[in-house]
């Protein structure tokens, strides 16, 4: 995002809620939050997502992150409202959502090749893959 001092004070304002986590060994409380601030501002899209950021961390922190650790969530946690990781550049080529994929078996008289569209194993793709696995309905067989 383009920073403003609005969203700077916003992004400062997101990282207090790091607050009640401790800071890493030999840290200055103060300094940290600063830099967290402003690597928040450079590396979110918007503040929605600094929020999602933030809220990300929060939920599974057991320290205060230090800045790569932030920037490294800011990469993984999605800008859009989908909350899925931003594609990798193999699966961007491809929309997002799915790869081309192929593999080469051995069908006993030689190999066959297949191709397919599969999840990417990126991030993104994991998510997406879990998610699929969540919607599949439960068969009950013991009652069928």
């Amino acid at each position: 995002m383009k920073p403003t001092e609005k969203q700077g004070q916003a992004c400062a304002k997101e990282v207090e809620r790091f607050g009640n986590l401790p800071v890493p060994f030999g840290v200055d409380r103060a300094t940290l939050k600063i830099e967290l601030s402003r690597a928040l501002l450079k590396y979110a899209k918007d503040l929605k997502h600094a929020g999602r950021v933030v809220q990300q961390i929060i939920e599974t922190a057991i320290v205060c992150p230090t800045v790569a650790e932030l920037i490294t969530v800011t990469r993984e946690v999605s800008a859009d409202a989908t909350g899925l990781p931003e594609p990798c550049n193999k699966c961007a080529a491809d929309g997002g959502y799915w790869v081309h994929q192929m593999a080469i078996k051995d069908v006993g008289f030689g190999t066959q090749e297949y191709h397919y569209s599969g999840r990417c194993n990126c991030a993104r793709g994991r998510e997406l893959g879990h998610r699929d696995r969540a919607e599949q309905p439960k068969i009950d067989y013991a009652h069928v």
